[in-house]
């Protein structure tokens, strides 16, 4: 804001001007990412978001680490269950490849016995920002995520997520507030269902490069996810 004052104050005068935005436009292909382990029951569906605009590392990283994590531990940990792990493309372009699962691919709402989506920027490190506008790094997680579940859930994940600041206040789906393909998972009936989501200090930034993230804060989300699906689902951690 500081820098902007000059461009602010012509504004408020009403003076016109040009915004010109140089780049370069390309083409690429892409697509969703699904494995599938069948025959077992009723499935679990864990999905998140693989692309973004730019390094995306804190932004996505955490996600994929966790999805994959998941991955690993599911087949043994809930033989009861089919498996269904999501990995979206097109996010930015609203959600377009989650969208395209939800709509050709997806199981009905009512044959899924649980949705755990993991979304942007949930185990980023946080900033404090100085008088100067310098940054300094924080050993603590950014406060700027959230956790959301339908209501039944609510409880039992703030349980689960105590003490991790911005996860421990559990939003309930009936409140609103959702964003991204958590958003549209809930809106197409699916529950019980829960999804985190974020936006860091460095989200959608050039500059969201590997020191923005941290492996400690990550294993933490990581075990209380896995702990959640494993209570819901009545199997063992």
């Amino acid at each position: 804001p500081r820098p902007a004052a000059a461009l602010l104050a012509a504004g408020d005068a009403g003076v016109e001007g040009r915004l010109v935005i140089d780049g370069e436009a390309a083409t690429r292909r892409s697509f969703n990412l699904i494995g599938r382990l069948e025959g077992r029951g009723p499935p679990l569906v864990v999905s998140t978001p693989r692309t973004g605009w730019t390094r995306a590392v804190a932004e996505r990283g955490p996600g994929v680490a966790v999805w994959s994590a998941l991955a690993s531990w599911a087949p043994a940990a809930l033989p009861r269950h089919d498996l269904i792990f999501l990995s979206t493309t097109a996010h930015e372009f609203d959600n377009a490849g989650g969208l395209q699962f939800l709509e050709q691919r997806a199981p009905k709402p009512q044959a899924v016995a649980l949705w755990a989506h993991l979304g942007a920027g949930f185990a980023s490190r946080g900033w404090r920002e100085g008088p100067d506008g310098t940054l300094t790094q924080l050993t603590s997680a950014d406060p700027q995520r959230r956790l959301m579940g339908t209501d039944d859930l609510v409880e039992l994940l703030k349980a689960r997520f105590s003490g991790q600041p911005g996860l421990a206040d559990v939003g309930a789906a009936s409140a609103g507030g959702a964003a991204g393909e958590l958003a549209e998972i809930l809106s197409h009936g699916y529950a019980p269902a829960f999804g985190l989501f974020g936006g860091h200090a460095f989200h959608h930034v050039q500059a969201d490069g590997l020191d923005k993230a941290d492996a400690a804060l990550v294993r933490e989300v990581a075990l209380s996810v896995q702990a959640s699906i494993a209570e819901i689902l009545g199997a063992r951690a």
